[in-house]
């Protein structure tokens, strides 16, 4: 009955959701969300339909859908991706074919298998901000419809240093 959107903008700029179970037609919008430079916000749109398509738009732009929960025992269709790095062995366009090949496939959720973000080639890993921001613009291809459930890599920094004896070390 609920849907978190995490929102990204790249210059300081206030908007609202529109929403509604027809196109077009939202009967429904959010206060206005203030949103940061390169500062990501989250925001709970409640008290939804279960198992119904929702159409949305930011600022009456570009029309985009979600789909609360279906019932249990219900068909679904979920996409799952991994590695996808973003470093020098990446092709781009390679990557934007692919998001477009889970976008056309209509999936209830994706699910992230982590090598994403990289933090763990950025020291300090505050230097991996461009990397963030570039999968941001990425997974944008195809999250504005799918739910995007991210599940740390070994690049992605959930591991703890580990000394010569493999012992964990502090950071």
């Amino acid at each position: 009955n609920s849907i978190t959107f995490s929102l990204l903008a790249y210059t300081d700029q206030t908007l609202s959701i529109f929403y509604g179970t027809e196109s077009g037609n939202y009967i429904s919008q959010t206060d206005p969300i203030t949103l940061k430079a390169n500062i990501p916000r989250t925001f709970q749109l409640s008290n939804l339909q279960p198992a119904t398509k929702y159409f949305y738009s930011i600022n009456n732009d570009e029309q985009h859908t979600f789909h609360t929960a279906r019932p249990a025992g219900s068909t679904f269709t979920f996409t799952i991706q991994a590695d996808s790095h973003l470093d020098s062995n990446t092709s781009a366009e390679v990557y934007l074919q692919t998001l477009a090949n889970q976008r056309a496939d209509h999936p209830d959720f994706v699910i992230d298998l982590g090598d994403t973000f990289m933090t763990e080639k950025y020291k300090p890993y505050t230097d991996a901000l461009p990397q963030y921001l570039a999968q941001r613009y990425f997974f944008g291809q195809l999250a504005d419809t799918a739910p995007l459930f991210l599940v740390l890599g070994n690049h992605d920094g959930e591991g703890a240093p580990r000394g010569k004896d493999g012992a964990e070390t502090s950071v």
